[in-house]
């Protein structure tokens, strides 16, 4: 294949702060099939237009890929940050929902095809077969509501292909790895939740890409699990001792400046593709193990 023949990707989710993770991921991921894919990464703040649509002509990429979002920060590690004072509501209003707008835009004037990164914390509470993608959303964070306003926006798009990720999770040793989050607390709740393996995130989107699915999909594994289970699981197979470092509490005992969402969602549009990601409870375990082997890598001599 000639080289110019590649998928070009533009992956914006980077700042002069860092790189997000699922935006590190997708480039490492795309980037190990260099024979098909180029994928970059843009450090332009996402809620100027100016500097987005500058980007996009000098890369001139085939698809882009939204992962930019406030999710923390002002001195908190998760999304109480994200409403922590006006300033916090307003950035993270600024980034989650007009800076989706505005790379949507610009993206459609271009013809480029938009893959979003959108969350499935927008929906709380339990419904029969999980929540679809055409159920209302009921956010109870700030930080929902800018990711329900992103997807109203970018939904208007014929372009735009949206992906509801909960709680992603990796054999990555990494802050924002759900693992490392339960590992690092001392209260879990025991509610069931969906939650997206990052690994299976990656090959759904390239998966997805090639079929240019437009619209909303679900992208979580099957089977729901309770936070209990994870550290059960972590607690066999990575550190016995945990055990006696956490409790369980309830979710009315669960107190923080931002409401938690709870909830599973349908999986039945993405099967109804051919796409099947393996259940959660097999997954989590398989990530588990390489959590291990991350957390204490064996020395080469």
């Amino acid at each position: 294949m000639n080289m110019d023949d590649r998928t070009r990707i533009l992956i914006f989710g980077a700042s002069a702060h860092g790189i997000g993770w699922l935006t590190e991921r997708y480039a490492r991921y795309f980037n190990r099939q260099p024979q098909r894919f180029a994928a970059s990464i843009s450090t332009a703040d996402v809620t100027n237009g100016s500097m987005v649509a500058t980007v996009l002509d000098a890369v001139r990429p085939d698809v882009v890929i939204n992962t930019a979002g406030k999710t923390h920060g002002w001195g908190y590690p998760n999304i109480d940050g994200c409403q922590a004072s006006q300033e916090a509501k307003d950035r993270t209003y600024q980034v989650n929902t007009i800076g989706a707008g505005i790379i949507g835009r610009q993206c459609l004037s271009r013809g480029i095809y938009l893959v979003h990164l959108g969350s499935g914390c927008i929906f709380d509470g339990s419904t029969e077969g999980g929540f679809k993608e055409t159920d209302t959303p009921n956010p109870v964070s700030w930080y929902a509501w800018t990711k329900v306003q992103a997807d109203e926006i970018l939904s208007q798009l014929g372009n735009t292909l949206i992906l509801r990720i909960r709680m992603p999770i990796s054999g990555e040793v990494h802050p924002r790895n759900l693992i490392t989050k339960l590992a690092g607390g001392t209260h879990i709740i025991n509610v069931l939740n969906s939650v997206t393996v990052v690994d299976e995130l990656l090959q759904v989107t390239e998966q997805l890409m090639l079929l240019r699915g437009v619209g909303i999909y679900h992208v979580t594994n099957p089977v729901p699990v309770r936070h209990e289970q994870i550290m059960d699981w972590y607690c066999e197979i990575v550190d016995p001792d945990h055990r006696e470092r956490y409790q369980m509490v309830g979710l009315h005992e669960y107190k923080t400046l931002a409401r938690r969402s709870n909830c599973v969602l349908s999986t039945e549009k993405l099967q109804k593709v051919g796409i099947h990601m393996s259940d959660a409870p097999d997954a989590i375990r398989q990530c588990l193990a390489e959590y291990r082997e991350n957390l204490h890598p064996v020395e080469v001599k």
